[in-house]
Formats: structure tokens, C-alpha cells, sequence
């Protein structure tokens, strides 16, 4: 049976159901037909033989019958028997004699052959003759029949119907299967092939088949934009070790063969010392990513005072300004609290600081505001620095996405991704960041960040 396909076993299923149930229907119909018109064939019987009662009489020394009285009606027979069991009126069906005796309103069946009659007596009594019976007689094999014929007719035409129906049943369970066989051959490509473009084109639907290929299609998208991801970061990563590793080899290299002097060779040192601080801030970061896509990185919430901690962040990034002769302004509201990690709230503010010392331009202003607002604190870091193209503010919040190369010098450090672990700790605090810019004016960073009750 587990080799049997399942559209196989539906049709049989529902074919095997269909001929049960319109057998039992059959029988039900067939029964119930025939006990009412049995019922119906006495009642009339019986009515008719006790209307024609009234229609014999005793007068004068004889038995007088009506003319009304007709020896057959509404498909029964009548006859009238005298005192001494002598047919004296009526007629009875071809081949049927008289039956031996009377039983006084007695339904009684008789065979025939083939045949069955129904046999009713009813017997009136006159004063000085005696006992008048009347009998009457009816066919109750013509109801039989016609249920016979039906079920024989039934018993034709209910193959044929099953066969048309099973085929039927057997054409729309494929048809309905069909994307669920879709779903086979695409996962078959997907894994001969690792393929995962591939997707299954079904059309609109509304049903569980095309809700299950919809969804498997959402899955391979998803997996496909994963594997994408994962095989982005690794080239990323590559690319931006592969520099300060490749200045560390040459700078030992160098030190080794070439200095002459311990200044040459500090040279060389502080080099190496800066490549390795760039690839520790750089593995930092990427152990920090990891932990935050494999969810392990929890915040530890608490009572913060976000005024008081973006003036301090503002304080520390004063020498790296002044080196770059950048104005550091502040429009701090105070006494703003959030309910926040301090440690990431901490690293938000300093990304998006030093991102504006690292890209402003040298006698340019750099303006932190925290205001109010409803229930609601909106944080801004604003510079005049040298911005951003329109076209690439979508993509500033991917990892190691750089706009521009030269950007982010070895001397502004930056590999691609502060942004965006600036972007995960604001949505992370229930909050929201965007940007404006305007190539050679400027960039606003905004964040809104919910305020502590």
C-alpha cells in the first residue's frame, strides 16, 4: 500500500466511499419504498371492500346488489359470496381461484406463480339470509417491480458511473497534486544541481498546495539570499584582512632584513602594532556580529542617563576634532533617561561621533542634539562633511558596504561596519535610525530611542 501513490490512494478512497454510500442509499430508498407502497396497496384495499358493504342489500327474500358496485376498482378485484361460500357477483384475477375459507378483515398474501396478491375479506350479516362476504383482491407485485426494475437499472448504469467518476476523480487529484510535484522536481534540481534560483511557477492560488509552494519558494529565496550573505562576508572579510596582513608580513620583512637602526625598526614596529589594531578592531567587530545573528548577545537593561552619557561621548571625541581642527557643539536636553545596555548604547554614540570627526571637513562643525519629544527622545549627529550620494544612503547599513574606498583610508580605519551594529543596537532598544546627506554639505544621523517612564 506505501507503494501506491497518494493521488492512487485518494481516488480509491473516494471511489470505494462513493459506491458505499450509494448502495446504502439504495437500499434505504428501496425498503422505504416498498413499506409505503405496501401500506398504500392495503389502505386502498381494505377501503375499497369496506365502501362496497353499503352496497348489498337483503330485500324480499333475495340479495340485491347495486349497480353502482363495480367488480373492479382502483386496481382491485371484488367479488360477493353468498351465505354458502357461492361467488355470486364479481370476478377475480386470471389464474386466481377462490381461496379455501374467509377470514373476517384479515389481510392475507397469496403467491401465484410469480405472481403476489393481497386478499381482504369482510363479511355483513342479514337478518333471515345470514353471512354476505364481500372479497377483494390486488396485485402487490407490480410495486415490487418497479423497485426491482429501478435497482436493476441502478445496478447498469452505477459501473459506468463509477468508472467515469474514478477516472474524473483520478484527472483533478493529479491536477491538484501537480505543484506538490513541482515542489519534488525543484527540490531535486536544487539539490543535484545547488542550484537555488530555482523556484516553482504555479500561477495564483488560494489553496493548501499553493500555500505550501509559496512558502517553499519564501524558504529558497531566503536560503538563497543567506548563502549570498554568508559568501558577501567572506569575501568581505578576506579583503579586509588580507591588507593589514599583507603590511604586517612586509613591515616584518623589512625590519628584519633592512633596518639598520632601533628608529628604522620602531618604524616598521608601530606599523605592524597599527595593522594588528586594525585586524583586533576588525575580528572585535565580527565576533560581535556573530553573536548577534546567533541571538546569543542579550542586553542588559537598566535605568540610563542618555543626556549625561552623550555629553561624556561628545568630551572623549574633543581631541580627535581638534586634530582635524572640527568644532564639537552640543544641544544636550538634560535629564533624559532610557532604559538601555550602557555598553551598546555607548558604542552607538561613538560609531556615529567619530563616523562625523572621521569624514568632516577640517574647519567643519560637528552638532550633537538630544531633545524631547512626547515619549520619544531624538538623538542627532549632524555634520558638514563631505556626504553622501543619494543612490548609496539605502545601502550604508550593510556590512562592510563602503561607499566610497577611499573613504575609509587606512588612516580613517573604518571597514563597513560600524553602521550597521549601529543600526542593530538602536532597533534592538526599540528605536529607529535614518540618515539625510547631501554630497559635499553633510550627513544627519537620527535616532529615536522610547524614554524611560
Amino acid at each position: 500500500m506505501n507503494r501506491i501513490s497518494i493521488k492512487t490512494k485518494v481516488t480509491l478512497w473516494y471511489t470505494t466511499l462513493m459506491v458505499v454510500l450509494v448502495s446504502l442509499m439504495m437500499m434505504f430508498i428501496f425498503f422505504i419504498s416498498k413499506g409505503l407502497e405496501e401500506t398504500s396497496t392495503k389502505n386502498v384495499l381494505v377501503g375499497v371492500v369496506e365502501d362496497r358493504l353499503n352496497k348489498i342489500d337483503y330485500e324480499d327474500g333475495e340479495l340485491k346488489i347495486d349497480n353502482d358496485f363495480d367488480s373492479f376498482y382502483l386496481q382491485v378485484y371484488l367479488s360477493v359470496y353468498s351465505k354458502d361460500m357461492q361467488k355470486v357477483y364479481g370476478e377475480l384475477p386470471e389464474n386466481i381461484k377462490s381461496p379455501q375459507g374467509f377470514a373476517n378483515n384479515t389481510i392475507r398474501t397469496v403467491n401465484n406463480g410469480s405472481a403476489k396478491w393481497y386478499v381482504y375479506d369482510s363479511r355483513v350479516s342479514f337478518e333471515g339470509y345470514g353471512d354476505v362476504w364481500i372479497r377483494g383482491i390486488t396485485a402487490i407485485s407490480d410495486s415490487e417491480s418497479a423497485l426491482i426494475t429501478m435497482l436493476s437499472i441502478a445496478g447498469v448504469t452505477l459501473p459506468f458511473l463509477v468508472v467515469v467518476v474514478a477516472l474524473g476523480g483520478y484527472f483533478i487529484t493529479g491536477q491538484a497534486f501537480k505543484p506538490v510535484r513541482q515542489i519534488n522536481e525543484a527540490a531535486e534540481r536544487i539539490g543535484g544541481g545547488r542550484d537555488l534560483s530555482q523556484r516553482i511557477h504555479i500561477g495564483e492560488g488560494k489553496d493548501e498546495i499553493y500555500t505550501v509552494a509559496k512558502t517553499f519558494n519564501d524558504m529558497i529565496g531566503r536560503l538563497e539570499q543567506s548563502f549570498e550573505s554568508e559568501k558577501q562576508f567572506t569575501l568581505d572579510v578576506s579583503h579586509e584582512l588580507r591588507t593589514p596582513v599583507s603590511t604586517i608580513v612586509s613591515q616584518s620583512e623589512y625590519a628584519l632584513e633592512n633596518a639598520k637602526t632601533i628608529d628604522e625598526a620602531k618604524d616598521a614596529l608601530s606599523v605592524v602594532l597599527a595593522q594588528a589594531r586594525k585586524i583586533s578592531g576588525l575580528i572585535s567587530h565580527l565576533l560581535m556580529l556573530s553573536r548577534i545573528d546567533m541571538g546569543h548577545k542579550m542586553l542588559t537593561l537598566e535605568l540610563l542617563n542618555l543626556s549625561e552619557l552623550t555629553e561624556m561621548v561628545a568630551e572623549e571625541q574633543y581631541e580627535a576634532a581638534n586634530e582635524k581642527n572640527i568644532e564639537i557643539r552640543t544641544n544636550i536636553t538634560s535629564g533624559l533617561h532610557v532604559q538601555a545596555d550602557e555598553t551598546m548604547l555607548l558604542r552607538m554614540l561613538i560609531n556615529l561621533v567619530s563616523n562625523a570627526v572621521k569624514y568632516g571637513k577640517p574647519g567643519g562643525h560637528i552638532v550633537i542634539g538630544l531633545v524631547k519629544d512626547g515619549n520619544n527622545i531624538i538623538g542627532s549627529v549632524a555634520d558638514d562633511g563631505i556626504g553622501i550620494a543619494e543612490e548609496q544612503l539605502p545601502r550604508i547599513w550593510e556590512r562592510f558596504y563602503q561607499i566610497n574606498p577611499s573613504r575609509t583610508s587606512t588612516r580613517a580605519g573604518g571597514v563597513g561596519l560600524g553602521l550597521s551594529m549601529v543600526k542593530w543596537i538602536v532597533e534592538a532598544h526599540n528605536g529607529s535610525i535614518s540618515v539625510s546627506s547631501k554630497l559635499g554639505e553633510g550627513s544627519i544621523f537620527t535616532f529615536i530611542l522610547p524614554i524611560a517612564d
